[in-house]
């Protein structure tokens, strides 16, 4: 297999051809088959209007993991955690592991935005919970200084050094929306059927782009899948289609949440909607139980 570096897809035109940008300039591929995987990526603090000046040490959870284990340094020592998803708690573990010790951990929802056992490990890793709060301001100008917040019980400044943002995950659906394919309206994510073929039948999707964010075991397990599906297509074999959403769910299914709780990417929305006709109970059965909203739908 060629695997092309320095290049980049700006395009998937009809007939699965492939406009390219490279170092050399600009390039087209043709393929029979186009796998789409471009995951997912946390809400930027722009994103989530966050007001304030843009001082140093201010970033999300993937470039706090880039600075402890890439470049082997700590960006700051006492950080305050905003979001309470399994990626905020990697983000607490890390942190102390090089240690640095959070200050608090901010949730704008009244919950911790997965098993409502993750409240435990802020008592056990020593770092105060604070739910049903708004972020007011980011203080400092050259450094992190504070971050103010309001929440029950009024405004107050939480004295930290750092400002990390994780979670609200949102598919990386520019390519897709480029190339003209059906977007889901929930998620923002490419529309599937049920062989995971997009609304181009040529380019399937795959991984964190369809759906919350979910582990690498978890998505190994689907590319695998989907290769077999895709190679049944190569091969003549039509898998079979029935109407999906990005979700990777039929649609119609009965969910258990509201389609807003649904669309949040949080840890609290991932619970699997199932469908009377059978075609979610593999995906569902593949999740782990607190995921899948244990236990599952009698209607399936």
């Amino acid at each position: 297999m060629e695997i092309r570096t320095r290049t980049t897809v700006t395009e998937i035109r009809p007939g699965g051809v492939l406009e390219l940008a490279t170092t050399a300039g600009t390039d087209t591929l043709t393929a029979k088959r186009i796998l789409l995987a471009t995951g997912n990526r946390e809400t930027t603090r722009a994103a989530a209007l966050v007001p304030g000046l843009r001082p140093v040490g201010v970033m999300n959870t993937a470039a706090l993991q880039s600075f402890l284990y890439e470049e082997g340094r700590a960006p700051f020592s006492r950080p305050a955690i905003v979001g309470s998803e399994m990626v905020a708690y990697s983000a607490i573990l890390s942190c102390r592991r090089h240690g640095i010790r959070p200050a608090a951990m901010i949730e704008s929802r009244d919950r911790v935005q997965g098993p409502r056992f993750y409240a435990l490990a802020n008592r056990i890793l020593g770092v105060p919970l604070v739910t049903g709060a708004e972020i007011v301001a980011i203080e400092g100008k050259t450094r992190v200084t504070g971050l103010r917040i309001r929440d029950r019980a009024g405004e107050r400044l939480i004295d930290c050094d750092g400002v990390v943002f994780s979670g609200r995950f949102t598919p990386e659906a520019a390519l897709a929306r480029a190339s003209g394919l059906a977007l889901d309206a929930g998620t923002k994510g490419p529309q599937v059927d049920g062989a995971f073929r997009s609304s181009d039948p040529r380019v399937f999707v795959a991984g964190n782009v369809l759906h919350p964010v979910e582990t690498a075991g978890f998505c190994w397990a689907e590319g695998r899948r989907i290769a077999g599906l895709v190679a049944a297509d190569l091969a003549g074999e039509a898998p079979s289609a029935g109407a999906r959403d990005g979700r990777g769910l039929c649609r119609g299914a009965g969910s258990r949440r509201s389609p807003a709780a649904m669309s949040a990417r949080s840890t609290s929305a991932r619970r699997a909607s199932t469908c009377r006709s059978g075609c979610c109970r593999a995906a569902t059965s593949r999740r782990r139980f607190w995921r899948a909203g244990w236990p599952p739908s009698r209607s399936c």
